[in-house]
């Protein structure tokens, strides 16, 4: 059963007053940059920013050297952009051995999110965007020898493997070396939108860049913005100038309706919804408007929901978030498949909230969900 398409204007989102400036300023031309780091800073301290707003630092001072202009917060600035690239720079190091292995194994490493976004096809600095990790995607094949190869080498799982739902119901690995090496191991693009053919078609699609000076592939440009608005969660507004910043490097390789296209065949439509509305908010010029009517009339079906890894306020979202879940990750399967990857998830919201699967399930029945989280991985 479907349902009718949500109003754009009854979703809509606003960025508080903090972050849309911090935006603004790292969106800024060239001659407005020092009166909007001025709008940024009159009245709060850039220690006084939340976390999502300091993450966007490294990116102003970036913007100050570039453009020669001197700011009383270039000092406070710089130490974010230092410290981030220290950090990039140490996770680079890292998983120079474990990329080289999968070289080994026949794929250049096609990395995906932040880390192409510092490579050379984007902003080719590694002080300008903060990275948990290195996130790349590989042929499902080449996973598991690429895991024994890490395991064997002083990496570790550190979330993401489970022998009962390994593929089943996960889209990557997380592999820590205990010495500030994080790279996640996907074998599929999103968890939310699972679409092996496409995935595949993907991985083979990678262009050449450099991160650093390592030898890497990213996505084209217009699955790197689709891989932008539709991972998105709630929380967050680095990834809002991430999607700005693609269409304005490569403005006439865009492909709007491929980009939806994508969306809505992977039902990622509240998550697209969510990051483009939240764009034009600060750029309105940048995302077209028949993009924006197309996600808008789009019509939803029943396990389309908003974002993973966010509480659960009720017993009905509860269960029609498990649902969801299950339904995102087996469409098209039969149902013996459905109802191995129903068993998984139940294990997996349970895990995500340290509790069995059977107090799980009797919990959201007896008591409604208090404080339940849904998987985020």
């Amino acid at each position: 059963m479907k349902r009718s398409s949500h109003s754009r204007t009854s979703e809509r989102r606003v960025l508080a007053p903090g972050d849309h400036a911090i935006i603004r300023a790292c969106l800024a031309d060239s001659h407005d940059l020092v009166a909007a780091l001025d709008e940024c800073f009159s009245r709060t301290d850039p220690d006084d920013y939340g976390h999502s707003a300091q993450q966007l630092f490294g990116f102003l001072y970036r913007r100050l050297v570039d453009e020669d202009l001197d700011h009383p917060t270039k000092p406070a600035l710089g130490r974010v952009y230092k410290r981030t690239w220290h950090q990039t720079q140490l996770l680079i190091f890292r998983a120079r051995p474990l990329f080289a292995r999968l070289e080994a194994l026949g794929a250049r490493p096609l990395v995906l999110k932040g880390g192409a976004m510092a490579s050379s096809a984007y902003y080719d600095d590694l002080g300008v965007r903060p990275l948990m990790d290195l996130d790349v995607l590989v042929d499902r094949p080449l996973v598991a020898p690429l895991v024994d190869w890490a395991e064997a080498n002083g990496w570790r799982v550190s979330k993401g493997l489970d022998a009962r739902d390994f593929y089943l119901v996960h889209h990557a690995i997380d592999l820590e070396d205990g010495a500030g090496g994080a790279v996640d191991v996907h074998w599929a693009l999103l968890v939310q939108g699972r679409d092996a053919t496409r995935d595949l078609e993907l991985v083979h699609s990678g262009e050449s860049a450099t991160l650093n000076d390592l030898p890497i592939e990213v996505l084209p440009p217009t699955f790197q913005l689709f891989h932008t608005v539709a991972h998105a969660k709630p929380e967050g507004i680095r990834h809002l100038v991430d999607v700005v910043n693609i269409v304005r490097a490569y403005p006439d390789q865009i492909d709007w309706d491929l980009l939806v296209d994508e969306v809505l065949t992977r039902r990622t439509i509240s998550y697209a919804q969510h990051t483009l509305d939240l764009v034009e908010q600060i750029a309105p010029d940048v995302i077209p408007a028949a993009a924006h009517q197309r996600l808008a009339e789009a019509t939803r079906h029943w396990s389309d929901y908003e974002f993973h890894g966010t509480e659960i306020r009720s017993r009905r979202e509860g269960f029609r978030r498990l649902a969801a879940d299950v339904s995102s990750r087996a469409r098209g399967e039969s149902l013996l498949q459905k109802a191995r990857v129903a068993r998984a998830m139940v294990h997996r919201f349970a895990q995500s909230n340290e509790l069995s699967g059977r107090d799980l399930v009797s919990g959201l029945l007896r008591r409604g969900p208090r404080g339940l989280r849904s998987d985020d991985s």
